[in-house]
């Protein structure tokens, strides 16, 4: 999701910021804040935040999406290929 954060420096950005930074900077913004971002809890969110917020939403959704079908369909016929090779198959932690 964001391989920079496993960097040492956290307010470092030697990166893009990816959709998980983009959905907490939207928080900090409209919410009471983080670090150097005051927040805005005493006015609702602007339009282009709500816009935001919008595309960011359908990013998630389709990210879910993609990730469903990697683990229900992708990753169990991969499985079926490498047992029929000989090989053992990727676990898939259950959730």
């Amino acid at each position: 999701m964001q391989r920079t954060l496993e960097d040492n420096d956290a307010k470092s950005f030697r990166g893009p910021i990816q959709l998980y930074l983009k959905l907490m900077w939207l928080a900090a913004e409209i919410g009471t804040g983080a670090g150097d971002v005051s927040g805005g809890v005493d006015f609702a969110p602007t339009k282009s935040e709500i816009a935001v917020h919008e595309v960011l939403k359908q990013r998630l959704q389709q990210t879910e999406q993609a990730y469903r079908r990697l683990k229900e369909q992708v990753i169990p016929q991969f499985n079926t290929r490498l047992m029929e090779q000989g090989i053992g198959a990727i676990a898939i932690p259950r959730r």
